[in-house]
C-alpha cells in the first residue's frame, strides 16, 4: 500500500458502555453524508453510520432508529454522540442542541 495513503485513513475511537465495546469510525462515504441531509434523527443517523462492533460489523441499522429513539437514555445517547462527534470533527454541543433525536425541555 502506498504510504502516502496513511494520512487519509479515517479516525477511529472506542466507546464502552454497560460492558459493551463499540468501535467508532469516521464517516467516509458520500452515501453516509447524503443520508444526513434530512435533519430528522440526525444524531441517531450519525451513530448508526459510525458505530461498529468489535468484530467490525455495523452495530446498528436505520431500522434500529425508532427503537434507539424510544429506548436509549438521553445521557447514554449524549455520551456516545460525543465520541462519534469527536471522531468526525463536529461541534458536539451545537449538534446535540440542533438534533431532533434529542428531546428539548418541555
Amino acid at each position: 500500500m502506498n504510504p502516502n495513503l496513511d494520512v487519509f485513513k479515517r479516525r477511529v475511537d472506542e466507546f464502552t458502555i454497560g460492558g459493551k465495546k463499540f468501535i467508532i469510525k469516521e464517516l467516509t462515504s458520500a452515501s453516509d453524508i447524503a443520508a444526513l441531509k434530512d435533519d430528522k434523527d440526525y444524531a441517531l443517523k450519525v451513530i448508526v453510520r459510525c458505530a461498529f462492533t468489535e468484530d467490525g460489523a455495523q452495530a446498528f441499522t436505520d431500522s434500529d432508529i425508532p427503537d434507539l429513539r424510544a429506548e436509549m437514555s438521553l445521557q447514554k445517547l449524549n455520551q456516545l454522540f460525543r465520541v462519534v462527534s469527536k471522531v468526525n470533527g463536529m461541534d458536539v454541543e451545537e449538534e446535540i442542541k440542533n438534533s431532533a433525536a434529542v428531546p428539548t425541555g418541555g
